[in-house]
């Protein structure tokens, strides 16, 4: 079953459930549009996440997805993105020993500064690995 047919099931369900959220997709963005949106990201992304966006550009007014995560909508993931490399940057989290920011992770799905975070880096021990990143949490592994 492709990603598009589990995110149908999920939009489905919010529908059949009566689900005020049934109603937040944003309309789906063109290759071309997710291209050129990502343009400043260094990084790859998987053809996954590119289905994901060509499906709906993530919610409106932050509505969950699932449980209280909203899939962002591309342009705010890169917008999380910029932020959390300038802040990562002003901490110098590269010379901690514990991992708390990579710039190869993409925020996909976020619920009041808990983010879900795509491994983009082709070169990374586990390319395609979903992160947790907890407000007052170190990130950790969340989903292959």
């Amino acid at each position: 079953m492709s990603i598009k047919n589990h995110l149908n099931a999920i939009k489905t369900w919010h529908q059949e459930q009566g689900s005020p959220n049934a109603d937040s997709f944003h309309a789906p963005l063109s290759l071309e549009n997710i291209e050129k949106i990502l343009e400043k990201f260094p990084y790859p992304v998987p053809e996954a996440l590119k289905n994901i966006y060509t499906w709906h550009n993530g919610m409106k007014d932050n509505s969950p997805l699932f449980r209280e995560f909203t899939l962002l909508p591309l342009q705010e993931a890169l917008d999380e993105y910029e932020l959390a490399c300038e802040i990562a940057e002003d901490l110098d989290c590269e010379e901690s020993e514990e991992i708390l920011w990579k710039n190869s992770w993409l925020p996909i799905m976020g619920y009041m500064g808990d983010f879900l975070l795509l491994e983009c880096d082709p070169e990374a021990q586990r390319p395609g690995h979903i992160w947790f990143r907890g407000n007052d949490d170190s990130p950790y592994p969340w989903y292959d």
